[in-house]
């Protein structure tokens, strides 16, 4: 029987045994909560490591710490527990792995059944793509066969699948705006005005005559976004075409006639571009302008037309600052408007700053006023900048690439005037300003060439190309150099008749020089029949200009009847316009018809100064005449032979016949002694030769 001792010990080492149970198994089934089914070998060895420990505390504490090994019962107690301890961690671990397995099991189940699902849905997509793709491909041949029936609205559904694709056409169809215009055509072709005009829009740059047929079908078809682009075609011929402004402006009118804001602003451009635009051309630009707004591009445009003034429309610089905001607001980088606000600010020192601003920003935006504007401050240092040859140089070479053929000239003239000029550069610049319009452009290099100056070889054959390209663009000047190259032949062959009709031309222009060549041609017979009632109409209209060489042609006329009446007393009066213009012809004419008195009283001693000035200029005619006075010591003239022998020796030298055989005559007639003076032995200017074209200007 145990003594009280052990009974004890055995009594607390089974109620230890009772706790460590329950805690074992509140901790196994805390366990048994974790979703982990892992790390329970770790989890249960320092689970037996814990409950030794507290085994052997209570222990120490009950029996003191030699308990332990007085007691022999304990220790295999102590290793039943770690054993039920170590079998109710593997029972939880198995369950745990059951479990485990049990989830892996459906999660598997799950996916393979999703992937089921999957591929159900893909081979119901697939048979459904392909169920629409059948759909499509009959649609789509359907369309095509529609379009080529000559359905214009299904050739426009063609065009724009082809043009910029879709999922509907047939795997390996080509598309892109090559292949689609065909189609654009047939539907145009059949009326769709969309599609017209969409094919001439891109016709524009390979065949800008059929662009222009195709716009212009759009537009009378109703496409109003059409009118402007074929309007400006038409003005300008598409680059192939001669300019039709009539088919431009009926163009026009379809927009007119529907309101069409675009309209209103391509009409009121080309007014204001017109050349021949009058004061109600201008006047209905404005109208249209305004009638157009709010708009950018209408006010933009009539803040120009209002800055600048024209006729029929009077500078209105408030409004047109107001507008040039109004369409800055709306679209900030628009050329014409910063244009006006840089124009119109720039004399304001405190704007100065943002007016140049702006003139740079209109200029790198188009404006051709902007550039010219910048040009001119930088080449003569005003606006507050800095005098810049590159900087003037940059803003005309700007202009000149937008085809500013004023621009393309001053670059010309800017490297002719250099001090080592580059012929070949202000060549390219001449040109690029004649293939711009510019025919000054082209007078001034054919000038050059036909001088050789500024660097300029002489070139005959240049010269006279460019100088019938200005002609031919209507340049006055040019067409009188042209008459004298043909005259000449200079660089071409020689044309009396082509020199005639040039010079005559010239003179319709009402350039004084031509018209009094062309009067002096037609009396002579050069280049047309002789016809001295012409040369007496075309002299007077060019003496009637202030031409002193046509005004002493007229004294002679009109002192011998050619080609009109005789009339002295108004052959006086041209023959005094023309001396006091200070001609050497004037001046011996006037001089001797004061001496003869023919038109009014005689003064022989007003006559003499005249005959005078005309032999300082070189006059053989005036020499002659002097020669017989001082032979004769009359007209207060003293009598001085070795002074008359002189000068009648000059004059024997001139290549005039009529004067130089008078001269010889009156060379042998020197008498000894002086003698009185015979007044019929003095002539009027006598009758041109054909020779005395060779003394006339030539441009």
């Amino acid at each position: 029987m145990p003594d009280g001792g052990s009974l004890r010990s055995r009594r607390l080492l089974a109620v230890c045994l009772g706790l460590a149970l329950a805690a074992t198994a509140g901790s196994v089934s805390a366990a048994s909560r974790d979703s982990d089914p892992y790390g329970w070998q770790d989890y249960t060895r320092q689970l037996r490591q814990e409950e030794s420990r507290r085994i052997d505390r209570m222990l120490d504490n009950t029996y003191g710490p030699n308990a332990r090994s007085t007691s022999p019962d304990l220790r295999p107690l102590a290793n039943s527990l770690n054993n039920l301890f170590t079998s109710l961690a593997e029972a939880k671990r198995q369950r745990a792995e059951e479990k485990d397995a049990q989830a892996r099991f459906l999660i598997e189940l799950y996916r393979q059944r999703q992937q089921q699902a999957e591929e159900q849905a893909r081979i119901a997509a697939e048979e459904h793509r392909q169920a629409q793709l059948a759909r499509w491909a009959l649609e789509w041949s359907e369309l095509k066969e529609s379009a080529q029936r000559g359905d214009g609205q299904s050739a426009a559904h063609v065009a724009r699948f082809v043009r910029y694709g879709s999922p509907r056409l047939p795997k390996g169809t080509p598309v892109g705006e090559k292949e689609a215009l065909p189609w654009l055509r047939l539907a145009a072709d059949h009326g769709h005005a969309a599609s017209a005009f969409d094919f001439g829009i891109l016709m524009r740059a390979s065949d800008p005559r059929e662009a222009l047929r195709y716009l212009t079908k759009a537009a009378e078809g109703g496409h109003l976004d059409a009118v402007p682009y074929a309007a400006d075609m038409a003005l300008d011929g598409a680059g192939v075409v001669a300019p039709d402004r009539a088919e431009a402006l009926r163009i026009l009118k379809i927009g007119l006639a529907r309101g069409h804001r675009a309209s209103y602003v391509t009409a009121a451009r080309f007014a204001c571009m017109d050349p021949s635009a009058t004061e109600v051309s201008f006047r209905q630009a404005a109208k249209w302008l305004t009638d157009a707004g709010p708009d950018p591009a209408a006010d933009g445009l009539l803040a120009q037309l209002l800055f600048h003034g024209r006729p029929g429309v009077p500078v209105d610089l408030p409004r047109a600052v107001q507008l040039a905001e109004r369409c800055l607001a709306a679209s900030p980088k628009h050329a014409g408007a910063r244009e006006v606000l840089g124009l119109a600010w720039l004399p304001d020192s405190s704007r100065r700053s943002r007016a140049l601003d702006h003139l740079r920003g209109a200029a790198e935006e188009g404006s051709l006023a902007a550039c010219r504007r910048l040009a001119l401050a930088y080449r003569t240092g005003a606006d507050g900048v800095a005098v810049s040859d590159a900087e003037t140089r940059r803003w005309l070479e700007l202009a000149a690439r937008r085809g500013d053929a004023e621009s393309s000239l001053m670059l010309a003239r800017l490297e002719r005037e250099r001090t080592a000029p580059e012929v070949g550069r202000a060549e390219r610049w001449y040109v690029q300003a004649s293939d711009d319009g510019s025919a000054e452009a082209a007078f001034e290099i054919a000038l050059l060439w036909d001088r050789g100056r500024h660097g300029f070889p002489k070139s005959p054959e240049a010269a006279h190309h460019h100088a019938t390209r200005a002609a031919l663009a209507g340049h006055s000047e040019a067409m009188e150099l042209c008459a004298w190259q043909l005259l000449r032949g200079r660089g071409c062959e020689a044309d009396p008749s082509g020199a005639a009709r040039w010079m005559k031309l010239a003179a319709e222009k009402g350039l004084a020089s031509a018209q009094h060549t062309f009067g002096l041609m037609a009396l002579e017979g050069v280049g047309q029949p002789k016809d001295a009632v012409l040369a007496f109409t075309w002299e007077s209209r060019a003496a009637g200009q202030g031409d002193a060489e046509a005004a002493a042609q007229m004294a002679y006329l009109l002192a011998t009847g050619t080609g009109c009446p005789q009339e002295f007393t108004q052959a006086r009066e041209w023959a005094r316009r023309s001396a006091e213009a200070g001609h050497p012809a004037g001046e011996v004419t006037y001089g001797l018809m004061l001496l003869r008195g023919d038109g009014g009283p005689a003064d022989g001693a007003g006559a003499v100064p005249w005959l005078r000035k005309a032999h300082r200029q070189g006059n053989a005619q005036a020499a002659l005449e002097l020669g017989i006075l001082h032979r004769q010591g009359s007209a207060g003239a003293e009598a001085n032979p070795e002074l008359a022998r002189s000068l009648l020796e000059e004059a024997a030298r001139s290549k005039d016949p009529t004067i130089s055989d008078s001269a010889r005559s009156e060379l042998a007639r020197l008498p000894t002694k002086p003698g009185g003076v015979s007044l019929d032995g003095l002539r009027i200017a006598p009758k041109p030769a054909t020779s005395r074209l060779d003394k006339l200007r030539i441009p």
